[in-house]
């Protein structure tokens, strides 16, 4: 009897061992299940203005190519995008209303939040479209490469706030140069001098993580990682006395994993005589060095074969489009010729009051061309008054391929002006540091 009952237990640990088994397999490939389904779920980015953004896929590598299908069958290309090194490019449908266009751009984060680096192209796709929808193909040239997987989120210009917003949801997707093997960079203690020319230029400090529209006093913990810029402090010397006319206009900054970002200057102050600069993007802080090229450009002290003075130009009533408008309808006001590059100023569109407000007080602007593109120059306005020989507000709209756009503010009564510019040599400085 008592061997029965041993052998009666024994099988019932065996069932209830295989029952527990069996459970166990069915919750791991429930859970195996779930996982994949979750990672291979169509991931969508909402926009401010109700615009959709569904990842469809992405390519890694120097040549980027991409085909999907539209509703009907038919293939739809991206158009190719080429770079110098290895790049992620994000191939998105992107649904939007009827005559309209989604504008925002993708930064890419690393798992731990610590930074993000902004998008820097964007293709769309040729041949059949989706009801208003089409392929875009969005260049990401630095993100975070050492990490398992990319954070990809979007900002885009809100027309209700007239501010740049976070957009809902993210694009989370596996890191394709994980597997690479990268060098480590040692860096230069701080302050370091490298000299150009006539100039010796020191970094003296270099921080990330400080809030973009201050100074660099005081660095924020917390936010937005897209509100946050690096701070860099330059002092100068020019045959061994201190000067204030050379400042930094654009920073390019590397790493060992080949990121690379090339970033315009936001916001400079003079300190003690030194120009402390915010730009973005910086790169990620676990990489034991940045490296730097910094582009010095001069603000004052031009010679006179540098300067160009045109005097009398009328206002033209427009649209705040026509500051991109390239057609054969766009005709010069004026032009000359400057160290061999022949300039061309476009017509000062006047904006309509109503547009105002969607341009942060910008009431009229205006466009230069430079042909060939000033590779290693500047052109800088000296000054710009009106009729009455009075100073007009002014600001930098960007540059690139050879156009610089300008925005005028407060011009009251204003009918003509006359603007005074400078075309002239950068002088560049290379650094390696590492970021506090």
């Amino acid at each position: 009897m008592a061997g029965e009952r041993a052998n009666h237990l024994k099988k019932e640990m065996v069932k209830n061992k295989s029952l527990f088994w069996t459970v166990v397999s069915v919750l791991v490939l429930g859970v195996a299940c779930g996982l994949y389904m979750w990672l291979w779920r169509p991931q969508t980015i909402v926009l401010a203005d109700g615009s959709r953004l569904t990842l469809l896929g992405v390519t890694y590598g120097k040549h980027h190519a991409f085909k999907t299908k539209d509703d009907k069958g038919r293939t739809i290309r991206g158009h190719p995008l080429d770079t110098t090194n290895n790049s992620i490019c994000v191939w998105v449908k992107q649904k939007h209303k009827p005559n309209s266009t989604p504008q925002y751009q993708l930064r890419a984060y690393d798992a731990a939040n610590t930074s993000c680096a902004s998008s820097s192209g964007i293709t769309i796709g040729n041949g059949p479209l989706w009801s208003e929808a089409e392929l875009a193909g969005i260049l990401i040239e630095a993100f975070p490469r050492r990490g398992w997987r990319v954070h990809i989120r979007a900002q885009a210009w809100s027309q209700q706030t007239g501010m740049p917003e976070q957009s809902k949801g993210e694009f989370v997707i596996p890191n394709p140069a994980r597997r690479e093997r990268f060098p480590a960079w040692v860096s230069s203690a701080l302050p370091d001098t490298q000299p150009a020319d006539d100039l010796d230029v020191t970094l003296t400090r270099l921080d990330r993580s400080v809030d973009l529209n201050n100074s660099g006093a005081v660095r924020t913990k917390s936010g937005d990682l897209s509100n946050k810029a690096v701070l860099a402090i330059f002092h100068t010397e020019q045959n061994g006395s201190a000067i204030t006319n050379w400042q930094p206009v654009q920073i390019e900054t590397t790493d060992a994993t080949g990121n690379r970002t090339v970033n315009f200057v936001w916001s400079t102050a003079l300190e003690n005589g030194d120009n402390s600069v915010n730009y973005q993007w910086g790169l990620w802080p676990d990489e034991p060095a940045w490296k730097l090229r910094v582009e010095m450009s001069r603000s004052s002290g031009f010679n006179r074969d540098e300067i160009w003075s045109p005097s009398g130009l009328s206002l033209t009533p427009g649209d705040i489009n026509d500051l991109w408008r390239n057609d054969r309808k766009m005709q010069p006001i004026a032009e000359t010729t400057i160290d061999d590059h022949h300039i061309q100023l476009f017509p000062i569109i006047q904006i309509a009051p109503d547009q105002v407000h969607q341009t942060g007080d910008i009431e009229a602007v205006f466009r230069i061309h430079l042909d060939p593109s000033p590779e290693g120059m500047r052109l800088t306005i000296i000054k710009i008054t009106d009729e009455r020989n009075q100073p007009v507000e002014f600001q930098n709209w960007g540059w690139g391929g050879g156009d610089y756009r300008f925005g005028l503010k407060k011009m009251g009564n204003t009918r003509t002006i006359n603007l005074t510019l400078a075309l002239h040599h950068s002088r560049y400085v290379e650094f390696t540091a590492k970021p506090k």
